[in-house]
Formats: C-alpha cells, sequence, structure tokens
C-alpha cells in the first residue's frame, strides 16, 4: 500500500506528539493531600513499595492514566491512518468523522488524565473510567466505519446503476461531434435529448434492451456522413421506441 505525503507528514507530528507527551509526563510533580511533592522518580518506588497505601495509589493512578493515553493516542493514529488512506475526497468526507471521534477520545482521556492525576481517586475506579471512556471512543469510531462502508456501497451500487445511460450519452455525444449536415444534426440532437432525459437507473431485466440500444448506436454512427438522412432518422426513431420500451419496463420493476 501506497502511503500518501498527508499520512507521513501526520505520522511526523504524532511522533512529536507523543515525544511531549513523555516529556511532560514524566517531568510532572504531584502534589499530594499533605501538600508533598511527589516526583516521577518516587512514583515508581511508592508503586513498588507497601510503605505507604496512599502514595501507592497515587502512583498506581499515574500508570494508569500513562498506559490509557498511550492507547489513546494509538488508537488516534489508527484511525488518523484510516481517513488519510482515502483514495478519493468523497471517500475522506465519509470517514472524517472517525478521525474527530478518535481526537475527541484522546482529548477527554487526558483531561481525566489531569484529575486522575493531581485528584487521585481509587485505582480501580480511574481504571474502569478509562476502559468506558476507550470502549466507547472504539465503538463508537467502528460505527462510524461501517456507516461509511455503507454509505460508499450504496454509492457505488448507484453509481453502476446510472452507469449505461451516461456511457450511451457520451457515445451519442461524440456522433454528434462528427455530424456531416443540418439534418444529421437535428436527428442526433433529438436522439441526444432523448437519452439524457431517459430513466438514468437500470435494472437487470432491462439488460436486453440496453445491449440492443448500445447496438443501434454505434449501427447509427455508421450512417454519418452517408447521406442516407431518411434510414439515419428510422434507425433513431427506433432507438427512441427502444428507449421508452426500456424506461416503461424500468418504471414498472421499481
Amino acid at each position: 500500500m501506497k502511503i500518501k505525503n498527508g499520512t507521513k507528514i501526520y505520522f511526523i507530528i504524532w511522533i512529536i506528539a507523543i515525544i511531549v507527551f513523555h516529556l511532560l509526563m514524566f517531568s510532572l510533580k504531584t502534589i499530594v493531600l499533605d501538600e508533598r511533592v511527589i516526583t516521577t522518580k518516587e512514583m515508581f518506588s511508592y508503586y513498588f513499595s507497601d510503605d505507604n497505601a496512599y502514595y501507592k495509589a497515587v502512583a498506581t493512578n499515574f500508570f494508569i492514566s500513562y498506559i490509557f493515553i498511550l492507547l489513546s493516542f494509538i488508537s488516534q493514529l489508527v484511525c488518523s491512518f484510516i481517513f488519510l488512506q482515502q483514495k478519493t475526497s468523497t471517500e475522506s468526507i465519509y470517514h472524517y468523522p472517525i478521525f474527530v471521534i478518535s481526537l475527541q477520545g484522546l482529548i477527554v482521556t487526558i483531561i481525566f488524565s489531569i484529575l486522575f492525576i493531581f485528584i487521585p481517586i481509587y485505582p480501580l475506579a480511574s481504571a474502569s473510567v478509562f476502559i468506558i471512556l476507550l470502549a466507547i471512543t472504539l465503538s463508537r469510531s467502528i460505527l462510524a466505519k461501517g456507516t461509511a462502508n455503507k454509505v460508499m456501497a450504496v454509492g457505488k451500487n448507484i453509481a453502476m446503476k446510472t452507469q449505461f445511460i451516461k456511457l450511451l450519452s457520451n457515445e451519442v455525444e461524440k456522433v454528434l461531434n462528427v455530424v456531416g449536415n443540418d439534418d444529421e444534426n437535428r436527428i442526433i440532437k433529438d436522439l441526444h435529448e432523448k437519452i439524457k432525459f431517459s430513466d438514468p437507473v437500470s435494472v437487470p431485466v432491462a439488460k436486453d434492451i440496453e445491449e440492443k440500444i448500445v447496438n443501434e448506436i454505434s449501427a447509427i454512427s455508421d450512417l454519418i456522413g452517408s447521406g442516407k438522412a431518411s434510414e439515419l432518422e428510422k434507425r433513431a426513431s427506433d432507438i427512441k421506441n427502444l428507449i421508452d420500451e426500456r424506461n416503461n419496463l424500468i418504471k414498472m420493476n421499481k
């Protein structure tokens, strides 16, 4: 998979953010209730010590906050990669909510981390809050991804169903560009208008008629410049009748 330049730039920004996060996180000095300042180095010692349960809880909250912020950063990177790697602007728009949701999750996690570090609560409670936050973020991201996939699938399905008329209109436009006289121009213009305002959506039961229309368009292009205006008009009339038949068939099968 080719990595887009935007993705590379974002990854560099993400790496810088991770470095800044670690520098800030491990230079913290937490003031506990007895107004004693605990440095990050001391938190390590208190975490592995049973001498003071309160300080141990402070240190535990610190490491719980650190782990969940890191998980949120990773989640945000994955979601951003999915968003930035979309091939078209339309697909990017559909996947933009994933990027926003993951960013919101990261910001909320950081806010709660600051609260739990400087206003310590029971470690199990803080861990539960972070697990719920992460679960909400992941579930919302998965739901947004599923919605984006469904919308894109519907869009592709509509594009396939409307492809026939678009291609047919393009073919007639090509014929219109090489007409030799006013009669041919009038006949092909009328035919083009008929096609342009036909039902844009195809259905499987109309496949045989649409194949006939395509064959007739190929035949009509061979008559351009031949001077056989009457035959050209008859062919164009036959195509119009086939288009009417197709439109009626599609109307009945919608």
